[in-house]
């Protein structure tokens, strides 16, 4: 019995947790753009630091080692930079920095395309770095293309989403103690 309520407290404090999430990115959109601006520019600065520390792999040709490494530099400074910004400029930051954002993306693409391809020819997995290629394109056509709408609705539904999670997270809570307690009354009167 303490192992269902012990189940319930953490499916209602996830649920709880998502809910005021949701909350708070409809209520402050502003901030979470900032949030949201500073998650992509860590991701920028993530992949760009995998790149250079596994740089040594792209030696194989002078055009996939100069391109991961300018992929990488390039990277870095604007991962740092979206980082940074965001914290100590306004928001009249945002497009600008939409645009720097979607620029490292497509230049990543480009590079990670060209690096599959010449991948392809080693021992190395290349699709990995396809799957990367296309992910960091479709985010940066997003980017250019909708740059201030494409924020605003892609905050609203992931907010909508996350409140609906949160509150699944409730009811699946309620539903598993409901069913564990179910459970438990019936293995009782077998017993006796």
């Amino acid at each position: 019995m303490a192992r269902e309520k012990k189940m319930l407290f953490v499916y209602v404090f996830f649920g709880v947790a998502l809910i005021a999430l949701g909350i708070f990115m409809l209520v402050r959109e502003d901030l979470f753009k900032q949030i949201i601006i500073i998650a992509l520019g860590l991701s920028a600065l993530m992949s760009s630091i995998v790149s250079l520390v596994t740089l040594k792999r792209y030696q194989f040709s002078k055009f996939s080692f100069s391109s991961t490494l300018f992929k990488g530099i390039t990277g870095i400074i604007i991962g740092v930079l979206a980082i940074v910004l965001p914290i100590v400029a306004s928001m009249s930051v945002w497009n600008v920095l939409m645009y720097i954002l979607a620029s490292q993306f497509v230049i990543a693409s480009f590079v990670l395309f060209s690096d599959a391809l010449f991948l392809r020819k080693t021992e190395f997995a290349a699709k990995p770095l396809a799957i990367e290629g296309t992910v960091s394109l479709v985010f940066a056509i997003l980017l250019f293309v909708f740059p201030t709408e494409a924020a605003n609705l892609f905050i609203m539904l992931l907010a909508i989403i996350v409140i609906v999670v949160g509150i699944t997270f409730i009811l699946l809570g309620y539903f598993y103690a409901k069913r564990a307690k179910r459970v438990d009354i019936t293995i009782e009167g077998e017993v006796e």
